[in-house]
């Protein structure tokens, strides 16, 4: 494995002879994602908790001294050959959406009790844990306090894409602001850093370790006022990236804004249920949620709104690519959406009967959508159109893991 380091502009190697991973899809992305694990971990915990703990085990491994994991994981020769050339090196500012605490939250809860050599080896994990997520807030932290950016838009492959890449995020070609530069913030990710305080504060009291840090953390990312002041757009009264869009960079000032787009990084609060229950701001989201025109189909949440001018868009100026999160119906989001929604059925008084009906609908749709395209087309996709509901994309995926998910209704509350 290749590790550049852009710090000290140099590549290092790290020799790797085994690895156990669940993948994607094994016939075209048959290597580990980091991301990818965390979701299909949560399956794998309820069915085998024994081999989750070895395959999560196996990427906390992978950490070098400051933190840092790999994204994904390059390492065989078939593996190569399906990935294009520029992604074999692993960039050491890189970072990936920490799904992977979704499970191992669980793992923490029946280890901690148990006997002591489980909770010994629950403090070692704790503590690369802890290890990681300094790594993740450092490393990641944007130019105004509280604020975050992924790294890699910058980086020399994506000169010829329409709109710069962020790969990092999971999300790839989900179009993001149209100047790259420091000054951006991303709402997702300061989405997932605050998840991944709450969690690691959860794991660090269950091993009696100080849990104050994270909670603090978490509690000024979850701060209503402080997330509108970066992220919040009063004009069109919704979330958003903060960038450049048009024109030169002359200061922060006058060219940076929040930038107004709907799809999924518009609805990340409520997806990570930082919005109050009963906040103003859950209306808008909902309105956005369920307009035909904009997120609703009847097959799950689309990825971009039809007015978007890149949906369906291809994003690469020379090549082929299909749009990944460009209009398609993703179930990794849509679980976190209905994840969301349960949560807010709960505890939310003022919008509870609306939100128990988009449940229950948002629901039902995703589910016959998949088992009809199961039955018509033969298998499990990564993707689904927004307009017909067809499979698209590789296949057999994984994503089957999220469809077992939701039709168990296991929802990993934190």
């Amino acid at each position: 494995m290749n590790i550049f380091d852009p710090s000290l502009n140099e590549i290092n190697s790290k020799e790797i002879k085994a690895m156990l991973t669940t993948t994607p899809s094994r016939i075209f992305h048959s290597h580990g994602h980091f991301w990818d694990e965390g979701f299909h971990n949560m399956v794998l915990v309820l069915w085998n908790e024994h081999m989750s703990v070895e395959l999560l085990s196996n990427w906390l491994d992978l950490m070098n001294e400051d933190g840092w994991i790999p994204r994904e994981l390059i390492i065989d020769q078939y593996s190569k050959l399906n990935v294009p050339k520029h992604y074999h090196n692993h960039i050491t500012n890189i970072a990936n959406p920490p799904t992977f605490l979704f499970p191992l939250l669980h793992i923490a809860k029946k280890l901690a009790f148990k006997d002591e050599s489980s909770s010994n080896f629950l403090k070692v994990m704790f503590s690369k844990v802890a290890r990681w997520f300094d790594w993740f807030i450092n490393s990641q932290a944007g130019y105004h306090q509280f604020s975050y950016r992924w790294r890699g838009r910058d980086h020399l492959m994506n000169k010829m894409q329409k709109n710069k890449m962020t790969m990092s995020s999971g999300i790839d070609d989900y179009p993001r602001s149209k100047i790259v530069d420091r000054y951006e913030r991303h709402l997702d990710l300061r989405c997932w850093i605050a998840f991944a305080a709450n969690i690691t504060g959860q794991i660090a009291n269950l091993v009696g370790e100080e849990r104050s840090k994270y909670d603090e953390i978490f509690k000024h990312l979850t701060e209503e006022s402080l997330l509108d002041d970066l992220h919040w757009d009063n004009k069109y009264m919704r979330f958003g990236d903060f960038g450049a869009e048009t024109g030169s960079i002359i200061s922060i000032f006058s060219s940076h804004k929040v930038v107004n787009r709907i799809g999924y990084i518009s609805i990340f609060p409520f997806l990570m249920k930082i919005i109050h229950p009963d906040s103003y701001k859950l209306k808008f989201i909902i309105d956005d949620m369920t307009n035909e025109r904009k997120l609703w189909t009847d097959y799950g949440l689309r990825s971009l709104s039809k007015s978007d001018e890149y949906y369906k868009q291809n994003n690469d100026i020379n090549a082929e690519d299909e749009p990944q999160w460009r209009g398609s119906i993703r179930l990794n989001i849509n679980y976190l959406a209905l994840r969301a929604l349960k949560y807010y059925e709960t505890h939310s008084v003022r919008y509870q009967n609306v939100i128990q009906d988009l449940y229950q609908r948002l629901r039902e749709n995703i589910l016959n959508n998949v088992i009809d395209v199961y039955y018509e087309q033969g298998n499990f996709y990564e993707r689904y159109n927004d307009e017909t509901g067809a499979g698209e994309g590789h296949y057999p995926h994984s994503s089957a893991s999220l469809f077992i998910l939701i039709l168990s209704e296991e929802y990993f509350d934190e």
